[in-house]
């Protein structure tokens, strides 16, 4: 079986230790690697997603992240909580506040009721492009259908739905930042004078003003969601498309038997999961697979490698649709992915509407799936032919 790089030659071993001059952005730094490890890292009560800079770690890189006081925290101001891009930034006690205002539009039940519009938004984008030869699947259809899907679940309204799907040709596949910010504000104050039952911004928004989400929060979560809430998703379509491409008997098999499609896509989530590795801060002295790592420490959490331990699965590194479990792809414990619901609904129609729209599909130009940014795996671009009568020369 062929296999995609999912990761940069960091393989699962032990806990160990990296110098500055040996990790990738000159940090010090301790790598989790081994599935067992990395599940008790994420557990761990004492590694905590914001850290605190001792005396003796003045070269952490992650400085962006450390609290204002060692122990605080309570107060995060938006532009602080935006800089640490992801949502569930968030440590005890705090997380299980804001998390509990939100939690209820993310669970299953819910958003299985959703599916029957993203199969209307994938087949609609994909009209769009079923008259082409030749188009970038992430530019036409990676990108536009989870926007368009957090749209649904944002209950955005039409303007600020087109500013944020609006893209540069050949631009990143991402929501700018200046629009984003703009946007985030103007929803929650049109939440603010309109209501809307059982809408997520609208309770925040009732939160907010019961006590239970300070401004920071307010103003920052759905910034969040605009940024972060889509992104991993739509890195885990270019991906997947392009490791079956890459795996063209597994891809063939798909299409015989399409019922395989929610066992592909969890096997796609481990193999080529878009979250790679997160950071953890060790706020005590404590102990990883009986490795110490001492207090203030910058502790490198690698999901990629886990999911390719031959300790827990068997040919860690072929591709199998019939493995089933998608291994760490969404995290682990606390803060395991508040949207990992909703990317399968995703994933799964945008994998299997594919599929069945161009059984002809193939790659137009050479991709492959890289480091994006730290920790986060995919690719830009994904140049496919739709039509085998297409000259690939």
């Amino acid at each position: 079986m062929n296999s995609v790089p999912t990761y940069k030659g960091i393989e699962p071993g032990p806990v160990r230790f990296e110098r500055a001059d040996e990790s990738p952005d000159s940090s010090p730094r301790w790598l989790v690697t081994r599935y067992d490890d990395v599940v008790e890292a994420l557990n761990h009560p004492d590694l905590r997603m914001k850290g605190f800079r001792p005396d003796d770690s003045a070269e952490c890189s992650f400085s962006r992240l450390v609290d204002k006081e060692h122990g605080s925290g309570e107060e995060l101001t938006a532009t602080e909580i935006l800089r640490s891009q992801v949502f569930f930034v968030f440590d005890p006690p705090v997380h299980e506040r804001v998390r509990k205002q939100v939690v209820r539009y993310f669970n299953a039940k819910r958003l299985a009721e959703l599916r029957p519009r993203v199969q209307q938004i994938a087949d609609e984008l994909l009209d769009a492009i079923a008259a082409r030869d030749k188009v970038d699947l992430v530019e036409t259809f990676a990108f536009p259908l989870p926007v368009h899907v957090l749209c649904e679940v944002l209950n955005i309204p039409e303007p600020i739905r087109t500013r944020l799907l609006t893209r540069e040709e050949g631009s990143k596949p991402v929501i700018p930042i200046e629009v984003a910010q703009p946007a985030a504000v103007e929803l929650i104050e049109t939440r603010r004078r309109e209501p809307i039952d059982d809408d997520m911004i609208s309770t925040l928004v009732a939160a907010h003003e019961e006590g239970k989400v300070s401004c920071a929060e307010l103003h920052a979560l759905p910034l969040i969601l605009f940024i972060a809430g889509y992104l991993t998703t739509v890195h885990m379509i270019g991906s997947s498309v392009l490791t079956l491409l890459q795996n063209p008997d597994q891809l063939a098999e798909l299409r015989e038997d399409p019922t395989l499609i929610p066992a592909a896509t969890d096997e796609l989530l481990r193999y080529v999961g878009s979250v790679s590795s997160v950071s953890r801060f060790a706020r005590e002295d404590l102990e990883i697979g009986g490795t110490a790592i001492p207090k203030g420490s910058h502790v490198r959490v690698v999901m990629n490698s886990a999911n390719r331990d031959p300790a827990m699965f068997s040919d860690p590194d072929g591709l199998d649709l019939h493995r089933g479990g998608h291994g760490l792809a969404f995290g682990h414990g606390i803060n395991y992915c508040l949207g990992s619901h909703l990317a399968k609904v995703e994933l799964e129609v945008a994998l299997g509407t594919v599929l069945h729209r161009f059984p002809e599909l193939a790659l137009a130009e050479p991709a492959q799936v890289g480091e994006l940014e730290a920790g986060v795996l995919g690719v830009e671009r994904l140049v496919v032919w739709l039509k085998a009568t297409a000259d690939p020369a």
